[in-house]
């Protein structure tokens, strides 16, 4: 009888501990918010022209427009500087980077950027100088994503037909570009994002 009273005892005392471990965590869970700002596009997904930027807090407040173009600018693909200072987005199928309020808008790409007939990889420095069109071929390729240390891109490749879309990688200078996901022709495979190991 000691025995099972001994056991009692403990298991109350388990139990105790975890359901204290569990309402330490929970309420830490509750005093811990996401921290940031949220940017996005909205619009008619099927209407590229009809599209805008907005940006709010994590927690849904503080929703404004990015821009105050409200004459169907044609926003898309926002991307945050890492320091937080500034939003790069297309509008009418140029780059364009300006403060998160809206202000100081520069548009980057010159006006022959949005006329290779294709989707290509291009970069160029922040300010709009030195732009250079890294893949130059007749396939569809889009959606680039550094690699960590800066030294590679990858991105999507589609050469028109249906499927394949494969994952590439090159160097950040456009040299030995090479495709690295195995297409069984049925599938497609899109959308890299490169983290760190």
């Amino acid at each position: 009888m000691q025995a099972s009273g001994l056991n009692r005892r403990e298991l109350f005392s388990i139990s105790f501990g975890a359901f204290a471990c569990f309402a330490t965590r929970s309420l830490y869970a509750e005093q811990v918010k996401p921290i940031g700002r949220i940017a996005f596009v909205r619009g008619n997904f099927g209407d590229r022209r009809n599209r805008k930027i907005f940006w709010m807090n994590p927690d849904g407040s503080d929703l404004r427009p990015l821009t105050d173009n409200e004459d169907k600018p044609g926003e898309d693909g926002p991307s945050w500087s890492p320091d937080s200072k500034s939003i790069a987005f297309s509008a009418e199928q140029r780059i364009c980077v300006c403060k998160p309020d809206g202000n100081n808008l520069k548009i980057l790409t010159p006006a022959s950027g949005r006329d290779f007939g294709n989707l290509e990889v291009c970069i160029m420095n922040l300010d709009g100088t030195t732009f250079v069109n890294l893949t130059k071929n007749d396939a569809r390729d889009s959606e680039p994503t550094w690699s960590p240390d800066g030294e590679w891109i990858a991105f999507t490749r589609s050469d028109g037909k249906s499927p394949p879309m494969d994952i590439c990688i090159m160097r950040s200078d456009g040299a030995n570009v090479t495709t690295i996901t195995a297409n069984d022709g049925n599938t497609d495979n899109w959308g890299p994002s490169w983290g760190a190991p």
